[in-house]
């Protein structure tokens, strides 16, 4: 999963709206972001007085300027409250900020360093499912769990009279941004996290439909940290087993981390103990590299 959000209250959503287009037109032909097309959907509350949701299709799903521009105070405007959310569940790194009708602060990124998978010197941070904190910290934003970690993707037109009010903006290279008025079609409530899948395993490993969730890692691969990762991806496959139990789903990562975490994860009683087994044994059957990397040796009594 990579998803982006901004939520802004404080005004109602033809105000909120205004103020988007307002920064888009701001930006001229730097408002698609070299892009051919850019798209962007303001999603109103539930209940009055609410959370109205700003999704963007920007590649991270956030514009930083745009979230600032809605925070900052204007003299003779109403302040806005505003959440910024990325979530990136293939580096299992989050970031958040929130303000509360003044300057949004730099967003919080866990983990730091090693956000985004961003290179440095060290041992691999410790991990934690970002997907399921950034839930919590919604929830206790008191936001409607059908949007939580939604995507532009995740919601569709609406016809009249049905769904919820949204504004649509769309910026094409070239023109100015325009506007209308639509309808949209909110998700279900949820309980738990949406289940997202990059892709599918090799023939001959795993279940038939087998998904799963590539993992990008920095960091030395110490034994200390691999344990920690492989409790967070056992408890993350367990949460989407209880989410989708007739769709299994694992995780896949690359070298040095791939056949510790692997025989880690081989170990351990959950949906995906024998693909796990299949891969590590497929791994070391693999010719040996032309340039091999420092090796890992696994340790040996844990309690694995």
């Amino acid at each position: 999963m990579r998803v982006g959000q901004v939520y802004v209250r404080g005004a109602p959503g033809a105000e909120i709206g205004a103020r988007v287009l307002a920064h888009l037109e701001a930006q001229g032909a730097g408002a698609t972001e070299g892009r051919a097309r850019r798209e962007l959907l303001l999603i109103a509350p539930a209940k009055e007085g609410g959370w109205h949701l700003l999704l963007d299709s920007t590649p991270s799903g956030v514009d930083p300027t745009l979230a600032r521009s809605l925070a900052r105070p204007q003299e003779g405007k109403a302040p806005l409250e505003v959440l910024r959310l990325e979530v990136d569940g293939g580096t299992l790194s989050w970031a958040r900020a929130a303000s509360k009708g003044g300057e949004l602060p730099d967003p919080v990124r866990v983990p730091d360093p090693g956000y985004g998978a961003s290179p440095f010197e060290g041992p691999l941070p410790k991990l934690a499912d970002v997907e399921l904190l950034a839930w919590h910290w919604l929830a206790g934003h008191d936001i409607e769990s059908g949007v939580r970690l939604a995507g532009l993707a995740d919601f569709s037109e609406a016809a009249a009279g049905a769904g919820r009010p949204a504004i649509s903006l769309e910026v094409k290279a070239g023109a100015p941004p325009s506007t209308r008025e639509v309808r949209v079609r909110i998700p279900p409530p949820r309980k738990l996290p949406p289940t997202v899948a990059d892709t599918e395993l090799p023939t001959g490993v795993g279940a038939p439909g087998q998904t799963i969730d590539l993992i990008q890692l920095s960091g030395e691969p110490e034994p200390a940290a691999l344990r920690q990762l492989a409790k967070v991806l056992l408890a993350i496959q367990r949460r989407h087993h209880q989410a989708e139990p007739k769709r299994p789903f694992c995780h896949l990562v690359e070298e040095p981390y791939l056949e510790p975490l692997y025989a880690l994860l081989a170990r351990q009683k959950g949906p995906c103990q024998k693909t796990y087994r299949e891969l590590l044994e497929k791994a070391r059957k693999r010719p040996a590299p032309t340039n091999p990397r420092p090796s890992l040796r696994l340790p040996e009594a844990h309690g694995e």
